[in-house]
């Protein structure tokens, strides 16, 4: 009850009191697309805040429907040009059963980024750790989670053809990294442990921000019980637009491409 309590003292601050935000944010917080991070960092000094409602309406084998609502809270701050934090809070996290579901699990990081000016090619390091501040964990049609602490890292790549001799204003963002779900046990051969894979590319249009995406968390050891079509793999198409005062609204849309068993 009290980390609940804590949570909407925090969201109420923050919808009382809005932050102002100069760029692109992930969900998770840290510079990107919505689940997709790019090499860069946000400016020294910038602080961000994004709240994000998630809302899945799911079609199961025997034709039922099902509704499942999360809201998530992010948090990036640059202290550095290599430099950035970044944190996840989940206020609410719907469980199937109660009209206002319990909190989910805390998310904090942080990234490493080398500028290389005039280049093209942008390269990152992010590592992150998950503690399990949840009620419940691995709840329907939500992403893999257990009653652990946990950590990742990801190599992050950004391709800005803005730069150098080009002109074409477009940015391609690779991901990969892995994610041990339990980092009391042994690293890389947990069956529970992830594969973490991105492809992002986004473009202006005027006043907004075009983006699409490609995610994908992969058992890598328990090819016995998930067969690689069942595992959490989503198309993201979405838009940002930029307005005034420095604020940011995004509309996106996931489709799941794994199969029925997968965490969608």
């Amino acid at each position: 009850m009290i980390l609940k309590k804590i949570y909407l003292v925090l969201l109420a601050f923050f919808l009382v009191f809005p932050l102002t935000a100069y760029s692109q944010v992930t969900m998770a917080g840290g510079k990107g697309l919505l689940r997709v991070f790019e090499a860069e960092t946000v400016y020294p000094g910038h602080f961000y805040f994004n709240p994000f409602y998630n809302g899945y309406f799911i079609e199961t084998a025997k034709k039922k429907s099902n509704e499942d609502h999360t809201m998530n809270l992010g948090f990036t701050l640059g202290l550095t040009n290599a430099f950035e934090i970044f944190a996840k809070l989940v206020p609410y996290q719907d469980d199937q059963t109660n009209i206002w579901g319990p909190i989910g699990d805390t998310q904090v990081g942080i990234k490493f980024h080398v500028p290389v000016k005039e280049s093209t090619i942008q390269n990152g390091l992010l590592a992150f750790a998950t503690f399990p501040t949840g009620i419940n964990h691995n709840l329907p049609y939500e992403p893999f989670s257990i009653d652990a602490n946990s950590w990742g890292l990801m190599w992050l790549t950004t391709f800005d053809f803005r730069k150098g001799t080009g002109t074409l204003p477009l940015k391609l963002s690779l991901n990969l990294g892995y994610r041990d779900m339990d980092w009391s046990d042994r690293y890389f051969s947990d069956k529970k442990d992830q594969l973490l894979a991105g492809l992002g590319v986004k473009f202006p249009i005027r006043s907004s921000i075009l983006y699409t995406e490609l995610t994908g968390e992969i058992f890598i050891n328990n090819p016995a019980q998930v067969q690689f079509s069942q595992n959490l793999f989503r198309v993201t198409q979405g838009i940002r637009f930029l307005g005034p005062w420095h604020l940011v609204c995004d509309i996106a849309a996931d489709l799941g491409l794994g199969g029925e068993n997968s965490k969608n």
